[in-house]
């Protein structure tokens, strides 16, 4: 039996800090902050800024240039998954949209394995000897591998991962 875990972030903090930025930029936008913003955009828009319809439109491209990055960003951190499989073959993971393909380390390339209750890093991280691939974890399995590299994948399984690899680490 093979272990499978599927990651994501929790999409609720990413909510509320978006509503917090949304506030902010609009309440900069409302009361005549970015005033040079402002201007460029109704010159190149072809518009003034003398509370004409133009001046309305220009305050809604305006809110929604500043808006759309935060957008962007929220919608990239809800698409972010981390897949773990540890089976007779090694362990497979993936961190998606940034890692298209499945990466298997074979457990003839680790050295020895270890699971901690703290990580160093962040998402995807890569340091120079070592790799980190964690989602808002507590845990970490450490994988010292043969070519001096750590590879470290967050997990919020630690029984199930610790017994998955007592079970197949050893046989092969």
């Amino acid at each position: 039996m093979q272990f499978i875990e599927t990651q994501k972030y929790s999409v609720l903090p990413l909510v509320a800090i978006t509503c917090v930025l949304v506030s902010v930029i609009f309440i900069f936008l409302r009361y005549g902050s970015w005033t040079a913003l402002k201007k460029t955009v109704a010159r190149r828009t072809g518009g003034s800024l003398d509370g004409t319809p133009v001046d309305r439109m220009n305050k809604k491209l305006l809110f929604a240039l500043c808006l759309s990055p935060f957008a962007l960003i929220v919608v990239y951190f809800m698409l972010i998954r981390l897949d773990t499989r540890i089976d007779e073959q090694g362990v497979h993971y993936k961190m998606w949209p940034s890692q298209w393909d499945e990466r298997t380390i074979g457990w003839d390339q680790i050295r020895r394995t270890e699971l901690r209750d703290n990580i160093v890093g962040g998402s995807r991280y890569s340091g120079i000897q070592y790799e980190v691939y964690s989602i808002d974890d507590k845990y970490g399995l450490y994988l010292f591998l043969r070519n001096s590299k750590i590879l470290i994948i967050g997990t919020k399984k630690p029984d199930e991962i610790t017994r998955a690899i007592s079970r197949y680490r050893w046989k092969y």
